[in-house]
């Protein structure tokens, strides 16, 4: 194409701007809005494939996703895709310079979650997330953006996700084994795994897995695991750490598989390493709270679980869906605060909570202690909410939330006990909690 030509009426061609694994990619300027767009021509490569990503991107709108603005036929009957246009840097090109900052590692991968939440909640998986499939615009980790849908599926509707016979997509490195080994279907937690080499890689400056061929390589994801993150960069988080480990499990069944509980735990990872996750005025909150509770939901048996677990437990293999992560308790130690003791039955696969050590009536009914939740305030704190208490007699199972109205405990039909504790909400201001804290201490 040259400079000037129109395409289908609309966008006018600038200048050739480089060439892609399936098309050549032009800037343009779109005369609807009068700004540019990259356009990208196709030419080699399955149409099908083509097309595929102009259907999702047009589904999906999300500041981490790459904007879709149109798709169609050149007059040549050539498909097109235009997209907004990115100045910036390849993840995979900046890694050439060495690895991010742990604080701008996490900031890069929460933010990827944050757009693999919303693609996967309108049942979309990507299956090539990789280093040069996320672009850094203006060079910032922070605004980083997912691209590339050319290899996605729709988990909602095979007429969408057909792939031919033999053929495995993803980008060897960066597969799950479940992709290495072409079952099927892919779902979400393939790109769980594969953005957990990304992290790997952007914080210790070297893959998860390498190898001299493509063979050997596919055969260390199926096989190996990766260094521990700490024996690579000692002063990694714990945390951090941990989170690799549930991303990069072999099997799919056990990986922490929900891009929304991530996000949420590299969140709260993110406010010890400094502002970059969170904003400046929320960092002096971050040193004073306790730990985040995770809260999961099984619709089969009305049942909640909470745990600081970012992994979930248990909860993703027994059915349980993540519903958030509602409230932080209080740092072990505050003052004015108790502990939020855990029981938990293996029959019912239920948990008990309660702030009396006896464990009310948890012993009796055959749970077992299992610890302390957290940590909860004995009266009510500046910034604080409370943790409200229901209890269905039949099931003898307790239901808490910070939602006085008790969401949907009355339809269930529990009653009513009270409050449990005070807790401080997930999203709030740092003035909250600071002066939750200075309340207490007095």
């Amino acid at each position: 194409m040259r400079a000037g030509q129109i395409v289908e009426g609309r966008f006018e061609i600038e200048r050739f701007a480089g060439a892609g694994a399936m098309g050549l990619v032009y800037r343009a300027r779109d005369t609807l809005s009068g700004g540019p767009v990259a356009l990208k021509i196709l030419a080699h490569g399955g149409t099908e494939r083509f097309l595929r990503e102009g259907r999702v991107l047009a589904e999906l709108n999300h500041p981490h996703i790459v904007r879709y603005v149109a798709h169609g036929k050149t007059e040549a009957d050539e498909s097109y895709l235009a997209m907004e246009w990115l100045e910036g840097e390849d993840l995979g090109r900046r890694l050439r310079r060495g690895p991010l900052e742990l604080a701008d590692a996490v900031t890069l991968t929460h933010a990827v979650c944050l757009a693999l939440a919303v693609a996967h909640r309108r049942g979309v998986v990507h299956r090539d997330i990789k280093p040069s499939n996320l672009y850094l615009v203006d060079g910032e980790p922070s605004k980083v953006k997912v691209l590339d849908f050319g290899a996605a599926r729709f988990d909602r509707g095979a007429s969408h996700a057909a792939t031919a016979s033999g053929v495995v997509l993803g980008t060897p490195g960066y597969m799950a084994p479940e992709q290495v080994r072409d079952e099927r279907p892919v779902d979400r937690r393939a790109d769980i795994f594969a953005l957990g080499c990304v992290l790997f890689e952007v914080v210790t400056g070297q893959p998860a897995f390498s190898a001299q061929h493509v063979l050997a390589l596919l055969g260390k994801i199926l096989r190996d695991d990766p260094p521990l993150l700490r024996a690579l960069v000692p002063g990694a988080p714990k945390e951090l750490e941990d989170m690799l480990i549930g991303m990069l499990k072999k099997d799919p069944a056990v990986r922490v598989g929900d891009a929304e509980l991530l996000a949420d735990a590299l969140a709260e990872i993110g406010t010890g390493l400094g502002p970059s996750v969170v904003s400046a005025a929320d960092a002096p909150g971050a040193r004073v709270r306790g730990c985040l509770v995770y809260r999961w939901w099984n619709s089969a048996t009305n049942d909640h679980f909470y745990t600081t677990d970012p992994g979930g437990e248990f909860a993703p293999s027994t059915g349980y869906a993540y519903e958030g992560a509602p409230f932080h308790t209080f740092p072990e130690g505050t003052a004015g605060t108790t502990a939020l003791f855990r029981w938990y039955g293996p029959a019912p696969s239920e948990h008990f909570y309660t702030t009396d050590p006896s464990g009310e009536l948890a012993p009796r009914l055959g749970y077992q202690p299992q610890g302390v939740l957290g940590y909860v305030a004995v009266a009510p704190v500046p910034g604080a909410v409370a943790l409200h208490r229901w209890w269905h007699v039949d099931r003898a199972d307790h239901f808490y939330t910070t939602d006085a109205t008790g969401e949907i405990a009355v339809h269930l039909g529990y009653v009513y006990e009270g409050v449990t504790g005070y807790v401080m909400p997930a999203v709030r201001s740092s003035a909250g909690t600071l002066d939750a804290v200075i309340a207490l201490e007095a």
